[in-house]
């Protein structure tokens, strides 16, 4: 029943705001220009429409023309008759209310404060004057109690000592079991891990230059290519051709001259030891001769 006589209130209270900004002229035309336009020419919509605590009034809210601000406007549901309150009038004006089960007191916030009205009497009090705002005022499941928020804390007040204590007071924090981020840590295992890769990179050139340095000597320990394309053998003759000392010409030269005396040698029957010419004293100390230089 109360719900429905409250809906039919709120209907009413739509005319007396829709009455307070006059609409264009029947014989003034509409253009894009005055719909598109700030919607003030239409007329603003009643806002937050509610009862007095008594239940004598009802306060709503419209929008002032041109402004953000929204002025309160009391309505006699009697008489239907809308009037808009002065500041000393907002002043004094209940906020939204809240009831108990017995409807025995009644809660509401204004300015940020809690009030709380013994229904009975009419007598108000004032629960709270903090510079914090109050807000979610409600009863006790026994009606003993008044709770109210305060930022993220809870408090409630007891109806018959008219004390206020916490109820609840959050406090967030960061789960104790997880673990904290360590920025050092984090920073010395990217230096490790670096270090790490500079390591193995140094690792694998120090083997690579090992294998090309074996390469290199084995390749001299072979023997010089040079003598076997030559075909001179350790010992024989005594012509000693070094890369660094001749040219492709005196390469030539010097097999030239070698294949000169094996042919000297064979011509004249020299005896031969394991298929190579013998060497004759003179040539023998001719070698000697060149070694000793």
């Amino acid at each position: 029943m109360h719900r429905t006589v409250l809906a039919g209130l709120a209907a009413l209270l739509v005319l007396p705001a829709y009455a307070a900004t006059p609409a264009p002229s029947a014989h003034q035309p509409l253009d894009m220009e005055t719909i598109m336009a700030n919607p003030d020419w239409i007329g603003h919509p009643v806002e937050s429409p509610y009862w007095s605590v008594n239940g004598r009034s009802i306060y709503y809210h419209v929008q002032r023309d041109g402004s953000p601000v929204r002025d309160l406007y009391r309505v006699d549901p009697v008489t239907g008759k809308s009037e808009k309150l002065d500041p000393a009038a907002v002043a004094q004006a209940d906020g939204p209310a809240v009831f108990d089960r017995r409807h025995t007191h009644a809660a509401f916030i204004r300015h940020g404060d809690v009030f709380v009205v013994d229904l009975a009497s009419g007598r108000r009090r004032q629960v709270t004057r903090t510079p914090e705002d109050e807000s979610s005022p409600q009863f006790s499941a026994d009606g003993r109690a008044l709770q109210y928020r305060q930022g993220n804390d809870w408090f409630t007040y007891d109806l018959a000592s008219g004390v206020s204590a916490p109820a609840a007071v959050l406090k967030f924090a960061d789960d104790p079991q997880v673990e904290k981020p360590d920025t050092l840590r984090d920073h010395q295992r990217a230096l490790f891990s670096t270090l790490r890769q500079l390591k193995a990179d140094k690792d694998a050139e120090r083997a690579q230059e090992k294998r090309a340095q074996g390469r290199r000597q084995g390749r001299g320990a072979e023997g010089d290519p040079l003598r076997h394309r030559l075909g001179l053998h350790r010992g024989q003759g005594c012509a000693q051709l070094r890369r660094s000392q001749g040219s492709d010409a005196a390469v030539a030269a010097a097999a030239g001259s070698v294949h000169a005396r094996e042919l000297r040698a064979r011509h004249r029957g020299a005896p031969r030891h394991q298929g190579r010419p013998a060497e004759s004293p003179a040539q023998q100390g001719h070698c000697r001769a060149r070694k000793g230089r």
